[in-house]
C-alpha cells in the first residue's frame, strides 16, 4: 500500500496530485449517476441557503420488528468477526460514566451465575496441579479436636507464657520441637511441643518455610 494512503481520510495528505485530481473530475463531469437515476432532489430550482427538510422535526421511535430487522442486518457484518482496538475502546469511553438504566438493574438483580457453589471437579483434589496427599493430611489434621486439644495442653502446661522471652499472654503459638513435617508420630506429643510468641517463633530454625525448605533439601 502507498505511502499517504490514508489521506482519504479528511484533513491528511493525499498522495494524488492535484493534477490528477483535475483530471478525474474532468473525466467524470457530466456523466450520469445512476443510482440517483428517477430521483428528484428535494432542493431542485431552489437558490441560496436551504433550510433541511427535516429540521426541527422529531425521528418517529422504531417499532419492535423495525428494531428487529436493523439487529439482523448489523449481525451479518458483526457475527464472528473481532472487534477492532479503536472500536473497543471507542465503545469503552461511550459507556464510560453512564448510569445503568433501570430495565438494565432490573435484569441483574437477582441473576444468580449458573456455576455458584458448585465445585470444578475437573482441577479438584489429586487433579489439581499442585495436590500434595502429604500437604493434604497436615492440613486435615491442624482442624480436627485432637489437635486443638494438644494446643490448648501445651498452653496451660507453659501456663501461656512464652519459653524463649518469657513474656506472658498476647498473640501465642504452639511450636513443634521437632518439625512437623519431618516428625509425624510426634506431632501431637505434648512434649514436644512449646509455647512462644509470635517474634521468637519466627527466629526458629523450623518456622513454617524452613522446615519445609529443609525436607525439600533432604529429598534431593
Amino acid at each position: 500500500m502507498p505511502k499517504g494512503i490514508k489521506g482519504f481520510q479528511k484533513g491528511h495528505p493525499t498522495f494524488l496530485s492535484k493534477e490528477t485530481y483535475r483530471k478525474i473530475g474532468n473525466k467524470l463531469r457530466g456523466r450520469p449517476n445512476l443510482k440517483l437515476r428517477g430521483r428528484t432532489p428535494w432542493n431542485k430550482g431552489e437558490k441560496g441557503l436551504q433550510v433541511a427538510w427535516n429540521k426541527g422535526k422529531k425521528l418517529e421511535k422504531l417499532s419492535d420488528e423495525q428494531k428487529r430487522k436493523i439487529s439482523i442486518s448489523i449481525s451479518k457484518y458483526l457475527t464472528g468477526k473481532p472487534k477492532p482496538s479503536w472500536v473497543k475502546k471507542k465503545i469503552s469511553n461511550t459507556l464510560l460514566g453512564r448510569p445503568l438504566s433501570k430495565s438494565t438493574k432490573l435484569k441483574m438483580m437477582g441473576r444468580v451465575p449458573w456455576n455458584k457453589n458448585q465445585p470444578f471437579y475437573a482441577i479438584r483434589g489429586a487433579k489439581h496441579w499442585a495436590w500434595d496427599k502429604e500437604t493434604k493430611k497436615r492440613h486435615n489434621l491442624r482442624g480436627r479436636i485432637e489437635y486443638k486439644k494438644w494446643r490448648k495442653l501445651v498452653f496451660e502446661r507453659d501456663d501461656y507464657t512464652c519459653q524463649m522471652c518469657g513474656v506472658r499472654g498476647g498473640k501465642l503459638h504452639v511450636d513443634h520441637i521437632k518439625p512437623f513435617v519431618h516428625f509425624p508420630e510426634l506431632r501431637l506429643d505434648v512434649k514436644n511441643g512449646r509455647t512462644l510468641c509470635v517474634k521468637c517463633h519466627r527466629q526458629t530454625n523450623t518456622y513454617l518455610w524452613k522446615a519445609i525448605k529443609k525436607l525439600q533439601n533432604n529429598r534431593e
